[in-house]
């Protein structure tokens, strides 16, 4: 283990654009997400055509998206390309012919640029494995390479969305070489075990069981994925582990052997919204719970929850093994952590444990005294007025500087709230164009934090920060 004495600093939050299309409490829009738990806002997935071409890029969703910062102006987002449905084969293709190549980073960057979108994410599954070549672990190399070059400049984020275990590192991932071009990598610490393996398992567990005795068991845990990230040639600070909404489920051969490890012939039924057998959003598995009938069994070992009934068995993320995962990521000292898909999340309290319990926890994670509004240097401007100055000891100009001085009050139930927080986001007090607040949407009611901008300016609401006061309206 390596300290207990690291801090968190980000929380990357997946939004698979697919969600609107979904039936039910299980339908998630753009509208519907809570802006205030992320620093990262990463909308998933786009594809490319055969000719390198984005594919089913939607202009107004970006606004919606980019909208998203009038409640959090310093999240970033970013979109992620690739997944799942955009084959390993047909990427591969792509990048080993040097034109096809240049294209695609012609056509990333132009995304990225054109919509104002803070950065990019690709999500490639898997450099050389699942239909690709051997030359890919190289070109995936040379592919961040050529984003770096041109998306670095331009102030935009280049991150990557990554298989956990590092059985992969010899056969697709050159870390070191990563390390110089991306920004963050997404280590998708999940899908760990699913009905592929014919008996149940846990989908992310944080530590291995006693049972797990070959190399490829042993690596089948949270614990043993950090430690190989967090050793294998990138900057700890860039990794972000990333857990999942998402459970998994199986069909027992036998419903009477219902434990870990006991023999399953398939995937469990599906539910309402995703609508896949063998997966379920953390609502559906809640929604499944609440309803009855369920036996539920904390593995103290591996640290999570599995449930039973009849011939059906799920695994699935609750908060405690949620918790024990943030704690985990703390103690390696990694950048961050981050929810894929925050969508699956129970985001309307159908289930009784609040708005967003999952990711409330990560928010906490990053902040747990609340959310603290960031240092911002005052805005400089192309008026010729000349800037104010600090005061000093000695005859020179110096740089100013608003650290906003920030309060956060008990929240308010519902119906006492000030009047100056109606909706979430940033309000400047009606009378005090210094001071400022922010509304937070909490689990059922607006958090209210006060916030102070330095001597010589005041709250600009065009901006949503801090700006001179001779070019606020008051």
């Amino acid at each position: 283990m390596i300290t207990n004495d690291s801090a968190l600093h980000k929380v990357f939050c997946f939004y698979l654009g697919s969600a609107k299309y979904r039936v039910g409490n299980g339908r998630v829009t753009i509208g519907d997400l809570n802006p205030t738990l992320c620093t990262h806002l990463v909308y998933q997935h786009y594809t490319l055509s055969l000719a390198g071409a984005v594919q089913d890029v939607d202009t107004n969703e970006l606004k919606q998206l980019l909208a998203l910062k009038a409640s959090n102006p310093w999240m970033k987002v970013l979109v992620s390309v690739g997944g799942p449905t955009l084959s390993s084969k047909t990427i591969s293709g792509l990048v080993k012919n040097i034109t096809q190549r240049r294209l695609v980073v012609k056509n990333l960057i132009a995304l990225i640029v054109n919509n104002a979108l803070d950065g990019l994410d690709i999500a490639w599954f898997y450099p050389v494995l699942l239909g690709g070549e051997p030359g890919d672990r190289d070109l995936f190399v040379q592919l961040l390479l050529e984003l770096n070059v041109q998306l670095r400049p331009a102030g935009k984020l280049l991150t990557i969305s990554v298989a956990p275990t590092k059985d992969f590192f010899p056969s697709a991932y050159n870390v070191p070489e990563i390390d110089k071009y991306v920004d963050y990598v997404n280590v998708m610490a999940f899908d760990l075990h699913a009905s592929w393996d014919g008996r149940t398992g846990l989908n992310s567990p944080v530590y291995r069981a006693l049972e797990e005795t070959t190399r490829a068991e042993r690596e089948l845990n949270v614990d043993f994925i950090l430690t190989g990230w967090t050793t294998a040639g990138i900057a700890t600070d860039k990794i972000i582990l990333c857990v999942s909404a998402n459970g998994h489920t199986y069909r027992l051969a036998d419903p009477i052997n219902n434990k870990l490890r006991d023999r399953s012939i398939g995937p469990g039924t599906e539910g309402p919204y995703l609508g896949k057998q063998g997966d379920l959003s953390y609502l559906e598995s809640c929604e499944k719970l609440k309803a009855g009938g369920w036996t539920k069994v904390w593995d103290d070992r591996q640290k999570a929850y599995y449930a039973y009934k009849s011939d059906q068995w799920i695994s699935y993320e609750t908060v405690e093994s949620l918790t024990l995962k943030i704690d985990l990521a703390k103690s390696y000292q990694v950048g961050g952590v981050g929810m894929w898909s925050m969508e699956g999340d129970d985001i309307r309290n159908v289930c009784g444990g609040g708005h967003w319990p999952l990711m409330m926890p990560l928010y906490s994670s990053v902040y747990p005294d609340g959310w603290k509004f960031p240092n911002s240097e005052i805005p400089t401007t192309t008026s010729t007025t000349a800037k104010p100055t600090t005061t000093t000891t000695t005859t020179t100009t110096a740089k100013t500087t608003v650290k906003p001085t920030t309060t956060t009050s008990s929240p308010s139930p519902p119906g006492e709230l000030p009047e100056y927080c109606p909706t979430s986001g940033f309000v400047r007090d009606p009378v005090d164009c210094a001071t400022f607040y922010r509304c937070i949407p909490g689990a059922s009611f607006l958090i209210l934090s006060k916030s102070t901008c330095g001597a010589g300016t005041y709250f600009d609401p065009k901006i949503l920060t801090c700006n001179w006061a001779s070019f606020v309206q008051c």
